[in-house]
């Protein structure tokens, strides 16, 4: 880890592109935090009664597109945390967080269609951990981007 160069090393442009990306991304959650909330309490009266409609094949489909979105996202917003500059730690817990998270709400979908509405609790603990866990990398990638001073003794 302390062989990466850290973000604030990095050049303007380097450090505008993963703002960008990141505020996409935020914006990304923010607008699945309102499409849950308005297909489940305004559209359906609850989860359960949303996935109940579902059939198997529109499951694995969404399935399938979230493990590939979700995937692709935590991978580059991992990549770019990695050079935050953050303890082995720490590093480990928020890269691992937000896959786990992303996992689980998968698992709590089949849950909700094939069990009970008691699985809506896993889909709120699993969304809450890849939010925090999104939320915690972007303010450290962009705190260490942005506010970070280098110390000019540490350039090559």
């Amino acid at each position: 880890m302390k062989d990466l160069p850290t973000l604030e090393r990095w050049p303007l442009p380097a450090r505008w592109l993963a703002t960008l990306v990141l505020t996409s991304y935020a914006a990304n959650h923010a607008f699945a935090c309102w499409l849950v909330w308005e297909v489940t309490r305004n559209a359906a009266d609850s989860a359960q009664e949303h996935f109940s409609y579902k059939t198997l094949a529109q499951l694995l489909r969404m399935a399938h597109q979230h493990s590939f979105g979700h995937g692709t996202m935590y991978f580059l917003v991992g990549a770019l945390f990695l050079f935050a500059g953050a303890g082995l730690r720490t590093t480990l817990i928020l890269l691992t967080l937000p896959f786990l998270g992303a996992w689980l709400d998968i698992v709590s979908w089949f849950g909700l269609k094939y069990g009970s509405a008691r699985w809506e609790w896993l889909s709120i603990a699993s969304g809450a951990a890849y939010s925090v866990a999104f939320l915690s990398m972007s303010a450290l990638i962009l705190k260490r981007a942005w506010l970070h001073r280098q110390d000019p003794s540490s350039n090559p």
